[in-house]
């Protein structure tokens, strides 16, 4: 009876120990499940830019899914991109920097980064602010206006949309073998400030917070 009630004890705790193996397993292979609209006729505005960086590096291109994000300046010439790869369900990150002290036209330099926690980005930016699903500016754009009323003289009162002169262009791919798709911000910390409540920018905001976090975090050369 001893021995009996042993054996039960034992397997109790080998099928308690492998369901919850089997559940982490399945809630982990569920972030790689990554699907996202397609772009419909709509051109990739740093085409160029990528054929560039992907010559000049020898870039991997056989993936399942891949994210770039792209910063640029109008005031001060720069370009910089970060680059998450998944493949065989397992991600890979290379950043590329502006250096000034390279004298070419493109003066992109790869900064080595620590390829720790990878998998808890995705899901900070996945999971928890929707990259896949943000929509392009020029979709929400129309709601960057500031209305202004004059209680005196009420028929000048009005709206206006707001426009900023200078900021940080960021451009954004989703990329699978059979889908690809698009979207920029111009300015979006600005814009941000200004309107705090558009949930989109919120999103934007945040993926760009925790790449750069990740970026700054893991650096190994500073």
């Amino acid at each position: 009876m001893k021995n009996t009630s042993l054996l039960l004890f034992i397997f109790l705790i080998c099928y308690q120990t492998l369901t919850a193996q089997n559940r982490t397993f399945d809630n982990s292979f569920a972030h790689y499940k990554i699907d996202f609209n397609e772009s419909i006729n709509v051109k990739n505005p740093v085409e160029n830019l990528d054929n560039q960086i992907d010559s000049i590096f020898k870039l991997e291109k056989e993936y399942e899914f891949e994210l770039r994000i792209w910063e640029s300046g109008d005031l001060i010439n720069y370009r910089k991109v970060f680059i998450m790869t998944l493949k065989d369900y397992k991600w890979n990150i290379r950043y590329f920097d502006w250096d000034f002290n390279i004298k070419k036209y493109l003066k992109f330099k790869e900064i080595p980064l620590n390829t720790a926690d990878m998998n808890m980005l995705w899901i900070h930016i996945y999971d928890q602010h929707y990259v896949n699903q943000i929509p392009s500016e020029e979709f929400i754009s129309h709601r960057f206006i500031n209305y202004f009323v004059d209680y005196e003289n009420p028929e000048n009162s009005r709206g206006g949309r707001t426009e900023l002169l200078h900021g940080r262009t960021y451009n954004f791919e989703l990329l699978k073998p059979d889908k690809k798709r698009y979207f920029n911000y111009y300015s979006p910390q600005e814009f941000h400030k200004i309107f705090p409540n558009i949930e989109e920018l919120y999103h934007v905001l945040a993926v760009i917070a925790f790449v750069e976090k990740y970026i700054n975090d893991n650096r190994i050369y500073r």
